[in-house]
């Protein structure tokens, strides 16, 4: 069995197709992501159109169900997406993923008030983005070389705060606008207002999947050297996966994931929260732009990849320990109603943290087992992928808490200690002996 660490070839160039391909798959990954961020941003018309009638019981965990069935989706599709690729290869897995895509956003936009309805379209959606996951950091880690990969894999990690900046402030401001009658708001069966035109940000998905549907039939072709499929098996790519920085790189990832998506998912609900409840006690527009900004931090991502790729290889840990330690602060300072000042610092320690861990996280897998090849890089990506969404599965475990004992102590009981795991796999990272990431 071949050392994953043993000193390879020169590193590789980027030819300039490449670009071409991500500007393909990042159109792809933003359709997505708009999918996938639909619902926190439509929060205030969701729980009064499809939430209230399950019981006002367990409105934030069923709310956060609606990420957490999205991540069951992606879970599957990313065990499956590198055993797939190597028999398909990319370009028909990124088809895939933007049928899915479009079906998810079908069914959602034709869901009326059906809580199932909008369930089923969390899956079929949540499929969609675990394929595009995969495939397009894949993809983007088979064509750019060494000197390029992380600037290039943090410019695709932009595609979450591009679609959340776009969702949360230009779709959902449209979506959440109660209907009027001539005695103010219509209200439904329930008591609660109606909202009308709450679909209305699925099918704007709906038409930016359909024109990335077509850019991956026209566009994405394979690298020369990379062969149809990659070649390869999936017992030689684990030859790369099994050693302590791949581990505690996956450990950092699902850690990230969990914390980053408490944030994203209820950061909306707290700020417009009342100030009784332990909330904030603004009104949706602001805690929309807000939260926008916050969670789509990662759009300055390429700042810090472009530090990360010259960064001495030895030390590239610590940048994603101090991104970790930077959203260890805002769990800390987070969900609390302080005052301005603690929350100012609460948004800008989630700004950094994200933008710093959106830049080097995922672009260490490809250093790390590059080696192996297509299989390898396809692997590792998978893999991270699952714990990605994994991470995610557990969302509503902190709106139960919520429910259960008010933003402040969930915060103290849930996301700090994830937050605490998450410093400690970031240094974990630290290396033994220097791996070459030359693909074969």
């Amino acid at each position: 069995m071949s050392n994953p660490n043993e000193k390879g070839g020169a590193p590789t160039k980027t030819p300039s197709y490449a670009w071409v391909i991500l500007a393909t798959v990042y159109l792809l990954s933003v359709a997505a992501a708009m999918f996938w961020f639909s619902v926190p941003p439509t929060a205030n018309a969701i729980i009064p159109t499809y939430i209230v009638q399950l019981g006002v019981e367990n409105i934030n965990a069923n709310f956060g169900a609606l990420m957490s069935h999205l991540a069951f989706g992606a879970l599957i599709a990313a065990l499956i997406a590198s055993v797939l690729q190597s028999k398909i290869g990319i370009k028909w897995i990124m088809v895939i993923a933007a049928v899915c895509i479009l079906g998810g956003s079908l069914i959602a936009a034709l869901s009326g008030d059906s809580y199932n309805m909008l369930v089923a379209s969390r899956w079929v959606g949540g499929f969609g983005v675990g394929f595009v996951a995969v495939s397009a950091t894949t993809a983007v880690s088979m064509w750019f070389g060494d000197d390029r990969r992380a600037l290039a894999l943090a410019i695709w990690a932009t595609w979450v705060p591009v679609a959340m900046l776009i969702v949360f402030n230009l779709v959902a401001p449209q979506a959440i606008q109660p209907d009027m009658g001539p005695n103010g708001p219509v209200l439904n069966d329930h008591g609660t207002p109606v909202f009308g035109n709450i679909h209305f940000v699925w099918w704007f998905v709906v038409v930016v999947a359909a024109i990335a549907f077509v850019l991956a039939l026209v566009a994405y072709r394979n690298p020369e050297g990379a062969g149809g499929h990659g070649g390869g098996s999936l017992k030689d790519g684990l030859a790369f996966i099994k050693n302590r920085q791949v581990i505690a790189l996956m450990f950092c990832m699902f850690f990230y994931t969990f914390v980053s998506n408490c944030f994203t998912t209820y950061n909306v609900t707290f700020m417009t929260d009342a100030v009784e409840n332990g909330g904030f006690g603004m009104d949706s527009a602001t805690a929309n732009l807000i939260a926008s900004v916050a969670s789509a931090s990662g759009i300055i991502a390429p700042l810090f990849g472009a530090i990360y790729d010259k960064i001495e290889y030895n030390k590239k840990y610590l940048m994603i320990a101090a991104g970790g330690l930077f959203y260890l602060l805002s769990c800390i300072v987070g969900f609390k109603a302080w005052g301005m000042v603690v929350f100012v610092l609460y948004i800008l320690f989630m700004i950094l943290a994200n933008a710093i861990l959106c830049a080097t996280v995922r672009s260490t897998m490809p250093m790390l087992v590059g080696r192996g090849g297509f299989v390898a890089v396809s692997l590792g990506m998978s893999l991270m992928v699952f714990l990605e969404f994994f991470g995610q599965v557990f969302t509503n475990l902190f709106g139960s808490a919520v429910d259960a004992f008010g933003w402040a102590t969930a915060s103290f009981v849930v996301a700090v200690p994830v937050a605490v795991l998450l410093v400690i796999s970031g240094l974990l990272i630290k290396p033994s002996s220097k791996p070459q990431a030359q693909m074969q």
